[in-house]
């Protein structure tokens, strides 16, 4: 059975002990939210790879910042439960951090093991990994399972039954990236920003793993008005929920995308609607995508007024005026009203 650790510089000096005895230490880390084969292909694969697997647990609130507000649906308790039962676990310790930057320096392995979801160019912690001479690796079988796909599938909204018709609304009041100016509030959305780029987004509709870039968010900046400042705090939530309107080959800039894909997102700031448009960048096989898995890059949004209707609301209240009360979710066919080059 694995033993979990509470102190991290206990676990450290264990570790060392091992290496001095010549065993290799392996780290995989992640949420394990709903274990499934997918999980234990991972880390069973990633024991291979050395002596000692050490798994870095997603504490609760780290999960919920990661996955979104009904995430955990299992909680810590459960999920070390789960993870210490496993013959191929041999150490676990919880962390609060959204990614394993820490856990790397303060535990130094020899080996850190990451899943088919990602590509090791594409690792969120993989300049660390370099400058602590750390090999990275992907293991685990092609990525099938998902455990967004498996709750789905429980709830009866699964793509292989009813198709999904409606998109939650994501909200923010206002306050969340704030400042008496918009040079102030571009200076504190740049400051909330350096926690986007570590850890990918995947797009619940198209399941595409989705880096949000540094051109991105000085795309957000550089537009006038204050709405594109204020959903940086949200940008992780509108890419998760956005629905794909169009597909279209690259035909300038860099030769290395091979297309460019469009997602929309209904957003409430306070009491008014938007959407938003977003850009991604899917890239031709190479530095940016390997094997089966691709990572493609936000490089942009715009936020615009929708044409359609809220679910809730009478014909005659458009969003963009004041929303429905309680809305939290709108129809697709509404969200889409106008929009250009939409499937």
């Amino acid at each position: 059975m694995a033993k979990t650790y509470t102190d991290l510089h206990e676990l450290a000096r264990q570790l060392r002990a091992c290496q001095r005895d010549g065993q290799r230490v392996v780290l995989a880390n992640g949420c394990f939210d709903v274990i499934h084969g997918g999980h234990v292909s991972y880390l069973e694969d990633a024991r291979a790879c050395g002596d000692v697997l050490v798994v870095g647990l997603n504490s609760d609130p780290s999960v919920h910042r990661l996955k979104g507000p009904s995430r955990p649906v299992c909680n810590e308790d459960e999920r070390l439960t789960v993870l210490e039962a496993l013959r191929c676990v041999d150490y676990i310790i919880v962390f609060e951090e959204d990614t394993c930057e820490n856990l790397l320096r303060v535990l130094r392995p020899d080996v850190h093991a990451k899943g088919t979801d990602y590509t090791a160019e594409g690792v969120p912690e993989r300049a660390i990994s370099d400058e602590l001479g750390i090999r990275t690796v992907i293991t685990g079988n092609p990525k099938e399972n998902a455990t967004k796909t498996m709750i789905r599938k429980v709830a009866g909204d699964d793509k292989a039954g009813k198709p999904r018709d409606m998109v939650p609304v994501v909200k923010i009041t206002g306050e969340e990236i704030a400042g008496e100016s918009i040079v102030e509030m571009r200076r504190a959305a740049r400051r909330f920003a350096r926690s986007l780029y570590a850890t990918p987004i995947v797009n619940r509709e198209t399941g595409f793993s989705i880096r949000i870039s540094g051109k991105s968010l000085s795309h957000a900046f550089n537009n006038p008005g204050v709405q594109q400042i204020q959903a940086v705090a949200v940008l992780p939530d509108l890419l998760r929920h956005g629905i794909k309107v169009a597909s279209n080959v690259h035909r300038r800039g860099s030769p290395d995308v091979k297309q460019v894909h469009t997602f929309v997102a209904p957003l409430q700031i306070g009491d008014a609607f938007y959407r938003m448009k977003m850009t991604v960048f899917e890239y031709r096989g190479g530095a940016k995508a390997t094997g089966e898995k691709k990572l493609y890059d936000h490089v942009g949004q715009e936020i615009e007024r929708p044409g359609g209707y809220a679910q809730t609301a009478s014909r005659e209240e458009k969003l963009g005026a004041v929303p429905a009360p309680g809305l939290t979710q709108i129809r697709i066919r509404d969200l889409l009203a106008k929009v250009k080059g939409k499937e």
